[in-house]
């Protein structure tokens, strides 16, 4: 993703559920925090772009990082 003309990774999160099934949801955030049991997604500002919950997450993978490479950011579990 492009913000004014700057790449900014976009990160794919993978949420828990009990059914087995997987959700999904791709946010575009220049860092991530973890704090006191939160993944912060931060945007340019270092403002969180979007805040879950660790036990709601159980993989992170990052999609397109500054080169386009696909790589595995966290495993969670």
């Amino acid at each position: 993703m492009s913000i004014d003309g700057h790449h900014v990774p976009t990160w794919r999160i993978y949420f828990r559920r009990r059914t087995g099934q997987r959700d999904v949801a791709d946010v575009a955030a220049v860092s991530i925090v973890y704090r006191d049991g939160m993944f912060e997604f931060l945007d340019e500002a270092q403002s969180p772009a979007f805040i879950v919950s660790r036990d709601r997450v159980s993989d992170v993978a990052l999609l397109n990082g500054p080169a386009g490479i696909t790589e595995r950011k966290k495993n969670v579990r």
